[in-house]
């Protein structure tokens, strides 16, 4: 008995679809256990740049009298929200002083009070170094230590 063309044909395309569709499905599954992949990212992101953040950082700017100026930041964050301190060294002002902020996105935006005075800076977040502007448009930069 000879089978005709067509119906191996179909036969052979409809075991190569079924195992095309069972991988398929299978990679699905294996690779996005979240029904909402794009969600589950931001989520992810926020909370490892929230894990990030907070630590030690070593900082470095200039203030308004173009003088380098170092400190030592202590970080810690709550959702979007940081506080800390700022442990001023190498200059005229010396010591430990709160500091209070926001990271939004990759965003850091904070300021140190200074025997009353806030110094702000704003500037962006990437891996383990920040950098930006004071409010006075000054560079600073900062590493994870």
């Amino acid at each position: 008995m000879k089978i005709p063309p067509v119906i191996c044909t179909l036969v052979c395309v409809g075991a190569f679809i079924g195992v095309n569709a069972s991988s398929a499905l299978t990679a699905t599954t294996d690779a996005s256990p979240s029904p909402f992949p794009l969600l589950q990212a931001a989520v992810e992101e926020s909370r490892s740049l929230s894990e990030t953040t907070s630590g030690v950082w070593l900082m470095t700017w200039t203030n308004k009298e173009k003088e380098i100026r170092h400190a030592v930041l202590q970080l810690q964050m709550n959702g979007e929200t940081m506080s800390g301190t700022a442990k001023l060294e190498g200059g005229p002002i010396k010591g430990s002083f709160p500091l209070t902020g926001d990271v939004q996105g990759n965003r850091i935006s904070f300021s140190v009070k200074v025997y009353g005075r806030q110094v702000s800076f704003t500037g962006t977040v990437d891996g383990n170094k920040m950098s930006g502007t004071t409010k006075e448009g000054a560079p600073w930069l900062a590493a994870h230590h």
